[in-house]
């Protein structure tokens, strides 16, 4: 398969400072991290037909620059981020004054905050960032931060382990089965609601476009049990 075309080292990357997130996401991927607009505010309201997040307490762990705990503040819901990275946390790159001292920087194995603290735990493409030695501890954090009942929602690249050459993004060093991670959900007391969650997910839509299945990011959707 095709080597990566950044020439940026690896190493560097997954510091996940100015390099990644502006230099490399942005002007050798197209992709614009802190731009917040139109795609944001649809996810939110898509999401927000399932978990109805006003009165919750939610987290979006690996936020990048906050872009959904924007959404979340801007309709009343008490949200928080956190993110690996101290550049897009800190205050000179916050995208809206709303999300000062809502961002937090810590890598998802060693996160801030109480037990039982949050209704609902958010992270989408987040797991195939966490180093494989930190995969196991950064499950049991998200578990032990949800309430009982609480819900938690990952998204992320799934599939065997890919070849030394394979490139996508760098900074995908945890590729695994998604049944590395049911695994570990299982084992820290995680309850699987895929089922549950699918048909709800169906009739999630915003201005009459299912962005469920637009996106079509596999999901691992589980409950907390008491």
């Amino acid at each position: 398969m095709a080597k990566p075309q950044t020439k940026i080292p690896k190493e560097v990357l997954l510091k996940f400072g100015k390099e990644y997130f502006i230099e490399y996401a942005k002007n050798e991927q197209n992709t614009d991290m802190k731009s917040y607009g139109l795609w944001q505010h649809q996810y939110y309201k898509c999401l927000d037909n399932v978990y109805h997040f006003r009165g919750k307490k939610v987290l979006d762990v690996g936020c990048a620059y906050g872009g959904f705990v924007l959404s979340c503040l801007l309709d009343s819901v008490d949200a928080w981020g956190c993110d690996i990275s101290t550049f897009t946390t800190s205050k000179e790159q916050l995208i809206h004054p709303i999300l000062k001292d809502k961002l937090f920087p810590c890598p998802a194995h060693d996160m801030p905050f109480p037990d039982n603290e949050f209704d609902i735990v958010i992270s989408e493409q987040v797991l195939e960032h966490i180093p494989e030695d930190k995969a196991e501890k950064s499950v049991s954090e998200i578990l032990r931060i949800v309430k009982v009942g609480g819900h938690i929602r990952c998204s992320g690249i799934f599939g065997e382990k890919p070849p030394p050459d394979y490139v996508d993004d760098p900074t995908h060093i945890n590729i695994q089965l998604k049944k590395y991670w049911q695994d570990l959900f299982d084992k820290y007391n995680g309850m699987d609601e895929h089922i549950y969650y699918y048909y709800r997910l169906l009739d999630s839509q915003y201005n009459g476009k299912s962005m469920q299945s637009e996106y079509q990011w596999p999901l691992l959707l589980y409950t907390k049990k008491g």
